[in-house]
């Protein structure tokens, strides 16, 4: 699976457009909206995330 670095790229686009095991990351600071987002396209799309911090990011891994 392959990991992209995300800096700047809008989170909900991103997260919308991953496909069942794709993978993300986003830099540490912005792990509130990356959760969030993530929450709500859960309720919203049914799509499902799973997050993770490990140093400098977090992860995201598009379950569902």
């Amino acid at each position: 699976m392959k990991t992209t670095r995300m800096d700047t790229t809008p989170i909900k686009p991103t997260l919308q457009a991953m496909e069942v095991g794709q993978r993300t990351d986003f830099p540490r600071n912005r792990r509130k909206s990356v959760r969030t987002t993530a929450s709500d396209l859960k309720t919203d799309e049914d799509k499902i995330f799973r997050t993770w911090i490990d140093g400098d990011n977090i992860y995201v891994e598009r379950k569902e």
